[in-house]
This record gives structure tokens, C-alpha cells and sequence, in this order.
């Protein structure tokens, strides 16, 4: 009985030490996967082009800056969660603090965006802009978009020792237009942002513009245009940040 219990107990004992080389195996696996980390950075207040904010701020119930304050923090948000399985995202937006703030100020100091020709590989999904009207043709060589460029060198080293990351992505312009052709939906209404990616060693390795066309009747309000626009937006993003990283 007791040689039997001694068994028992050796077999135990063997059986544990076996569960937790597999755990151990396990973890290891995980920690090979770390996430990149991903710095979002809003659009400056010149970039934003809507043309339903006359009807939307009626809605709403609030101001031009109130509204484009919650056009870029639903924007934000969107890029967020669609980012977030992928990545650890840094948002200056998510919690608003006054060294957020400071450190955005610097961010819009050191950058400008200006109208860049599409070149070839780069990437722009659907509907583009051309000499700042959109055209219904899809994307060619030639067209336009606008591109952040870094005027101030020290940017991203300074972004690196504050909010070290993998990749910066600026969000150069959100645009919200009327169909500019007889060719477009007159209930349709085109939303545009604009992009460009950049790693923590300063190269560039993606800008574009991402489009999605959504009904008037969901433009009526901030929450559908997040839900219905934003959020697909944000997807195809994610989509092409996946491609290029």
C-alpha cells in the first residue's frame, strides 16, 4: 500500500513538472509576438474641410470648434479600436492631459502638410482629390492628396523619448464633401482622410488618402458619421498599415 501511494505521489509530482515546462513553452511563445507600438496623431484645426457643418452643428446643437473638436476625437477613437488588436496604440486624444496637449502643440509646430502627387506604389483608395476637388475617377498618378512632412528634424526623436513607438501615424486632413459631379449620388457624401505613416528611424512608409461614401441620411448626426464612416475608414486603414509595417 504505501509502495502504491509512493507512486501516486512520484507520478504527481512528474505530471506537474511536465505542466509547467508546457506553460513556461507557452509563454515563451507569447513574448515572440509582442505588440508594435503605434503613436496616432490628430489632424490640426486648418485641416478639417466639412461641408454639412451648417446642418450637422443645427442637430447637434453646438458651434463650428465644438464640432470639429468631436469630428477629431470620434476619428481618434475610431482609429483606436480598429488598430488596437494589432497594436499598442499612444493617443494624445484618449485622455487629454495637459502634457498631451503641450506635447501636440510641439507636434504641430514641427509639420505641415502640403498637396503631394501621387506616386507610384503609393496608396489611395477609391475617390481622390485633385488641385482640392474630388474627381470621380479612381486613383492615377498625378492626383493629389495631402501629405504631413516633418519641417523640424528633432520630431520624432523627441516623439521617441516621450512616447516611445514603432510607427507615427499623422492624420493630415479629414475632408466631409458634396458630390462635385453629375456622375456622384446627390444623396451621397464623400469622406476623406488623409495619411501618411512614418517609422521611428524617419522614413516614410505609407501616405495616401482613405475614402468612404455614406448616405445624407447618415450624416446627420456626429455619432453616425463615427459609427457608418469613421469606423470603416478606420478599418481600411488598419488594412493597409497591416500591408506596408
Amino acid at each position: 500500500m504505501r509502495s502504491l501511494t509512493g507512486l501516486f505521489f512520484l507520478f504527481f509530482a512528474l505530471s506537474s513538472t511536465l505542466h509547467a515546462q508546457d506553460y513556461v513553452i507557452e509563454n515563451d511563445g507569447l513574448n515572440d509576438s509582442i505588440k508594435k507600438v503605434l503613436t496616432i496623431i490628430p489632424f490640426q484645426n486648418n485641416y478639417y474641410r466639412s461641408e454639412i457643418d451648417r446642418s450637422l452643428a443645427s442637430n447637434e446643437k453646438i458651434d463650428f470648434n465644438q464640432l470639429r473638436d468631436r469630428m477629431r476625437n470620434e476619428l481618434d477613437r475610431q482609429l483606436f479600436v480598429a488598430l488596437q488588436e494589432e497594436f499598442d496604440i499612444i493617443s494624445f486624444l484618449k485622455d487629454d492631459t495637459e502634457e498631451d496637449r503641450e506635447l501636440l502643440n510641439y507636434v504641430f509646430y514641427s509639420t505641415a502638410n502640403q498637396y503631394t502627387q501621387i506616386e507610384s506604389g503609393e496608396a489611395v483608395d477609391r475617390r481622390l482629390l485633385k488641385n482640392g476637388q474630388i474627381t470621380d475617377t479612381l486613383s492615377q498618378e498625378g492626383q493629389s492628396y495631402m501629405k504631413t512632412i516633418i519641417h523640424h528634424p528633432p520630431l520624432l526623436t523627441t516623439l521617441q523619448e516621450s512616447r516611445p513607438s514603432d510607427l507615427f501615424l499623422f492624420i493630415g486632413e479629414l475632408d466631409i464633401l458634396l458630390p462635385k459631379t453629375i456622375d456622384e449620388d446627390a444623396n451621397n457624401r464623400n469622406i476623406i482622410v488623409h495619411y501618411t505613416l512614418f517609422d521611428n528611424e524617419k522614413n516614410t512608409l505609407d501616405s495616401g488618402i482613405i475614402t468612404q461614401i455614406l448616405p445624407s441620411k447618415k450624416c446627420k448626426y456626429i455619432v453616425d458619421i463615427s459609427e457608418k464612416g469613421f469606423a470603416p475608414l478606420a478599418l481600411k486603414l488598419h488594412d493597409r498599415i497591416v500591408q506596408v509595417q
